[in-house]
């Protein structure tokens, strides 16, 4: 028995309709993986600071009214 994953089995299809899907999947992999990992965008504190101040003032309002 052969231990090949089904995306391999899928890429040496007799098919060619498989065949070309999964080709064309893998073409789409290769140029994701190479050109995306320069483009990626972090999180900064900026774009926290409007929930972080929310959050804050209901906590504060939250904790006034209990005390």
């Amino acid at each position: 028995m052969e231990n090949r994953s089904k995306y391999e089995q899928n890429l040496q299809s007799d098919d060619p309709f498989i065949r070309n899907m999964y080709e064309d999947l893998e073409k789409r992999i290769q140029v994701y993986e190479n050109n995306g990992n320069d483009k990626s965008e972090h999180a900064q504190w900026k774009d926290a600071a409007g929930v972080i101040i929310v959050m804050s003032m209901i906590t504060l309002f939250l904790a006034a009214t209990l005390i």
